[in-house]
């Protein structure tokens, strides 16, 4: 799977239902971020209201971080805090 066969899926999904409810939008969204931290060699993921905490591979130790979450309420722009989040 790929950012481009999720983006596919929910334009699909718009053609044939019309404009997408938020929580599809956030579902997609939220399997943008799970196939980037996959890609990235992150293996545990936990999003709560206020952190994040995550957990990489560095070799054969394991690395685990909890940050504070963005507060935004756009799905698109949670993404992209996120994925800016799980680079550092």
């Amino acid at each position: 799977s790929s950012f481009e066969d999720v983006d596919t899926i929910l334009t699909e999904m718009k053609d044939r239902f019309g404009p997408a409810p938020q929580p599809v939008v956030w579902l997609c969204h939220l399997t943008k971020i799970r196939l980037f931290a996959s890609q990235k060699g992150i293996s545990f993921i936990k999003i709560d209201k206020l952190t994040m905490t995550f957990e990489r591979q560095k070799g054969k130790v394991s690395v685990k971080k909890t940050v504070p979450l963005p507060s935004l309420k756009k799905a698109a722009e949670f993404e992209k805090a996120v994925l800016e989040l799980l680079l550092s």
